[in-house]
């Protein structure tokens, strides 16, 4: 090798130059497809920003739209029914609006006038909505008291819904109370027997508290199981990156009876409530349970 190039203080060939010139040109390539990698990134999240900030826009201007009509029916327990109508209406209105598409399965016909307790696993925001939507008959929800501190929908929660904080155990109390005489009035009742959205690794649910099958024993209410599974891939909590736009879906199981059943048999009710959504959400994310 007869010719040498100087640079930066190191010697080189001609070979080692060609080499090095057909390194930098694979580093620049590399760069300019990470600058574009970046840009379609940042694209798609103003994209998602955009599209979620309609989203909520039209859910909270048709809410506020309704809202005066909503104000009169919760103001006596005779009207409540009318408040069912419009907050459907207003579920189905935010759905189409969001561009979401919404599916709903029942295992089971369920019995005009017959009092159910609906208990799903809770993975998101969306679940109240598509449950509000998806169950034909008038039924109370049992949320977190966070609902109370937003604006206008607190007060309309107070007075249809039952609040709970869990960190209160007069308030426990109270809410258990609340939810056994909307069960005696006729009215069936949802909860999330979570207690809130505390699953960190979905689609695994957090364990599940008693309070929703004491009262169904305690009423001789049959129980619901009821599976969404796909809520938490449209809204994860803080990491938009993983937002998916997927058809919102629910399936009402089998109902479970609990007449006869005493006290003491709350723990294998809760169990077989757990496994049926539990089993149900493996069908959907086989993946997820592979190393169990």
């Amino acid at each position: 090798m007869k010719v040498f190039v100087q640079e930066d203080g190191l010697v080189f060939g001609q070979k080692n130059k060609f080499s090095l010139y057909k390194s930098l040109r694979f580093e620049r390539f590399i760069v300019n497809w990470l600058s574009l990698s970046n840009l379609i990134d940042s694209m798609r999240k103003l994209g998602l920003y955009l599209y979620l900030t309609w989203a909520v826009f039209w859910g909270a201007l048709v809410f506020v739209l309704m809202y005066p009509l909503i104000l009169i029916c919760i103001q006596r327990p005779g009207w409540h029914r009318f408040y069912h109508g419009l907050s459907k209406v207003w579920a189905w209105t935010f759905y189409r609006l969001a561009l979401l598409r919404v599916r709903s399965r029942w295992e089971f016909k369920p019995e005009r006038g017959q009092v159910y307790v609906f208990c799903s696993n809770h993975f998101s925001y969306l679940d109240i909505p598509l449950l509000t939507l998806a169950v034909p008959s008038f039924t109370v929800f049992v949320g977190l008291h966070d609902l109370n501190r937003i604006p206008l929908f607190g007060y309309m929660f107070r007075k249809i819904h039952i609040p709970i904080d869990r960190s209160s155990p007069r308030s426990r109390y109270l809410t258990y109370q609340r939810a056994k005489d909307a069960l005696a009035a006729g009215k069936s009742v949802a909860i999330f027997p979570e207690g809130g959205i505390w699953a960190t690794d979905f689609p695994h649910m957090a364990p599940f508290k008693d309070g929703a099958f004491r009262m169904a024993i305690e009423q001789g209410v049959s129980i619901v199981p009821v599976t969404i599974p796909h809520n938490w891939r449209m809204m994860p909590l803080m990491n938009l990156n993983k937002f998916k736009r997927v058809r919102s879906e629910v399936i009402f199981h089998q109902p479970i009876p609990t007449k006869g059943l005493r006290l003491e048999d709350v723990p294998r009710l809760k169990a077989q409530v757990f496994e049926v959504i539990d089993q149900q959400l493996q069908q959907y994310f086989p993946e997820a349970y592979v190393y169990e």
